[in-house]
């Protein structure tokens, strides 16, 4: 049985024409997609033949068919010549696409801000700031004419016992100049003898020894004059024995004494 199934096989082979891939007058399937096309990336499909199995691939083109995001600004532009740059990405493919932001056409610049200030005679300075890419800008800030730089206090009239000092300050514009007063000097006096002795008949002088500034001798003043007198220069006189008491009396009236005795 089995040699009859051998030999009728073999007859059927026998029978059949081979046909070459040169030869075939192809009979194709379906195409079957290997590789399914993107947006980005191109795929492919494959056929073959029913007769002679050939195969036959094709590229199947991308479809450049992105979902596309919103566009993301990855760079921000500047100012005057500052470009910035922003991107979208496909859901899709997952590709990115770049494009160039072109700067803004000038500055925007903040309120100016005083960092020295200006006088009445030399400018001052001043800042502002770009809101947008940061650069600074500085100027000279304008004159303030109520701004005067005063010297120091120099004196102009020492004060006396007497009378008050001036000091005197100005600016360098010329249009202000201060005044202001100094106070009288404390008067003092010393005479050149506390005490002395002196005979009946004899005289003595007793001067001043140290005065404050611009004072000057008003009068001298014996607290008896019939024990021993005092002349306007200072010079005494004993006339009998006991003891006075003699003042000199500035004319700030500051006042010294000298006790005599008269022997």
């Amino acid at each position: 049985m089995k040699k009859k199934l051998l030999l009728l096989s073999a007859f059927v082979l026998l029978n059949i024409p081979f046909i070459s891939h040169a030869e075939c007058m192809h009979d194709w399937g379906d195409y079957r997609i290997i590789e399914a096309a993107t947006c980005g990336e191109s795929g492919e499909k494959e056929r073959y033949c029913k007769l002679c199995n050939e195969r036959e691939s094709v590229i199947i083109p991308a479809t450049n068919n992105h979902k596309w995001s919103d566009w993301v600004v990855t760079i921000q532009p500047g100012c005057v010549d500052s470009s910035g740059e922003e991107q979208r990405r496909c859901s899709s493919c997952g590709g990115t696409e770049e494009r160039t932001i072109q700067p803004y056409p000038r500055h925007d610049w903040s309120e100016w801000t005083i960092t020295e200030k200006s006088t009445c005679g030399d400018y001052g300075w001043m800042e502002r700031v770009c809101k947008r890419c940061g650069e600074k800008d500085s100027d000279f800030a304008p004159l303030d004419p109520s701004n005067h730089v005063l010297s120091e206090w120099e004196t102009v009239e020492d004060p006396t016992a007497l009378y008050e000092g001036t000091q005197e300050r100005s600016c360098d514009c010329g249009l202000i100049c201060e005044e202001r007063p100094i106070p009288k000097l404390k008067a003092k006096v010393k005479l050149s003898k506390s005490k002395i002795s002196i005979k009946s008949g004899k005289s003595a002088k007793i001067r001043v020894k140290q005065k404050t500034r611009g004072d000057y001798i008003k009068k001298w003043k014996s607290s008896n004059k019939n024990i021993v007198s005092v002349t306007s220069s200072g010079k005494l006189k004993a006339l009998k024995k006991g003891t006075a008491t003699i003042t000199v009396i500035m004319e700030s009236n500051a006042k010294a004494k000298c006790k005599v005795t008269v022997k």
